[in-house]
């Protein structure tokens, strides 16, 4: 997952964070190493934060390498990138439909 960083990388995110002890094992350090890498290329290579296919183009790439566009060449990884961004569209329709039930049954 996501925690897979390079050693440089999970190096940035806890000199960043100030988070020295975060371990990747640990899943709270692994979902907040997630949010601040996300932020990261927001604000690096303008990716929206909600863009899942660029955010992952750029979390393999680097923010760098995604604004070079060194992904394009790379049909294989540009496959996994549509399969994350279609698996988030399922998973934020079945988080609506879970949403929707729990709204429906707070009421009654």
């Amino acid at each position: 997952g996501y925690a897979q960083a390079l050693d440089g990388t999970w190096d940035d995110y806890r000199k960043a964070t100030g988070r020295n002890g975060a371990k990747r094992s640990n899943f709270n350090d692994a979902a907040h190493f997630v949010g601040w890498y996300v932020d990261r290329s927001h604000r690096l290579a303008a990716i929206p934060k909600n863009d899942a296919r660029a955010q992952y183009l750029a979390y393999h790439e680097g923010p760098t390498g995604y604004k070079r566009g060194m992904w394009r060449k790379k049909a294989w990884l540009i496959n996994v990138a549509d399969k994350v961004s279609t698996n988030t569209a399922r998973y934020d329709a079945q988080l609506a439909a879970c949403d929707g039930v729990r709204l429906a049954s707070a009421g009654s």
